[in-house]
């Protein structure tokens, strides 16, 4: 029997990032000293940000969870299994009193305050090394895309409480069900009006609400997932490494051009399925233009990298707003070559072999 957990998070408020990719990033060390320094002089956000990656999912490997010191459950609890629903303080100055995630097979792997470190991820300037509590499934995360309000008097959402404080809450089946049908009500009807990278969000966020419906008996289970016909990097930490250096490269541009930094969304930080890793622009007679970038990744000198049919689709559509980034790698994840090629320029450089299209370099021929 699952125990379903209400807790209170500090939300994302980096204004570089779109609703629907809120903590699913690593912090620059401006940002981190931005949320401190906010922290400090005005009392907003905490003094530290461990829950910047709650929502950073992945294909391959589970998604780690920062716990906040109020919401560590009993060491009684460690061995069961809870479904995590993230809410926002009411004094929050960005999102008040909203409900916007959820975690579904969380396993809790530590309730001391200082939890496991995050071995995989860089170091931040400045910065203590950041920690987490649990983990999930990634198929079984996302953020709620729009995020919604909640009443604690009301009783739909929660037990009715007169005063919730800062800790963390237990939360009864039929107000699990409430919030899932809310949040899928609330996703469908804005799917239609959304844009492309909010979309493909909301469509995973919607697959992710129906999983959990459909496991833990919530309601009706409406539809089975589908098993992702799309990116399969051979090693998701090089992949992870590609694709962050080249996000960087794309916040570069877009500063050294004057362009808001909002416009450059890493979508796979929160839908693995995208048919593209990384939404940019790009300026053209004083128009931006969407660009669609997907990040393949080898640490050798020899290409390994795997293609779907629905990319080759979706790249078709949009021959002359996206390109390829093919990316080799030391062993310290420095890049030794990188290349920028149009799917026009891809299929002139390698053969697609049909074995989910896997790139193979093309054979010069002979004078």
């Amino acid at each position: 029997m699952p125990i379903y957990l209400a807790i209170k998070t500090h939300y994302d408020h980096r204004a570089e990032l779109a609703p629907h990719l809120k903590f699913s990033t690593l912090p620059s060390a401006v940002q981190y000293a931005r949320y401190l320094s906010d922290y400090r002089d005005k009392g907003t956000g905490g003094n530290g940000f461990h829950e910047c990656l709650n929502f950073a999912v992945s294909e391959t490997n589970s998604t780690k969870i920062y716990l906040p010191p109020t919401c560590l459950p009993a060491t009684k609890r460690l061995g069961d299994e809870f479904v995590i629903f993230s809410f926002t303080y009411k004094t929050d100055p960005e999102l008040p009193s909203a409900i916007i995630g959820i975690h579904g097979g969380v396993r809790i792997l530590s309730n001391q305050p200082g939890g496991i470190i995050r071995a995989e991820t860089e170091q931040i300037e400045g910065a203590d090394p950041l920690h987490y509590h649990a983990e999930a499934p990634g198929d079984m995360v996302t953020l709620l895309t729009p995020p919604f309000p909640y009443n604690p008097k009301v009783g739909r959402h929660t037990p009715k409480y007169t005063h919730w404080g800062y800790g963390m809450r237990y939360i009864k089946p039929d107000q699990v069900g409430a919030i899932l049908i809310d949040a899928e009500v609330l996703a469908t009807a804005r799917l239609s009006t959304a844009r492309t990278t909010e979309q493909s969000a909301m469509q995973r966020e919607l697959r992710v609400i129906r999983l959990i419906r459909a496991r833990y008996g919530l309601g009706t289970p409406i539809a089975a997932t589908t098993k992702s016909t799309g990116n399969n990097e051979p090693n998701a930490e090089t992949g992870q490494a590609g694709e962050r250096l080249v996000y960087d490269s794309e916040i570069e541009y877009v500063r050294s051009r004057g362009i808001d930094e909002s416009r450059v969304e890493w979508i796979s930080q929160v839908n693995p399925q995208s048919e593209y890793d990384i939404l940019s622009v790009r300026k053209v007679g004083g128009q931006l233009i969407p660009r669609y970038i997907e990040v393949k990744t080898s640490t050798s000198e020899e290409t390994n990298v795997y293609i779907s049919s629905r990319q080759l689709d979706f790249f078709a559509a949009h021959q002359d707003q996206s390109h390829f980034t093919l990316l080799t790698l030391d062993r310290k994840y420095n890049i030794k070559r990188r290349l920028d090629l149009t799917l026009e320029e891809l299929r002139g450089k390698y053969l697609l072999e049909p074995i989910k299209y896997k790139l193979a370099e093309r054979i010069p021929s002979a004078p």
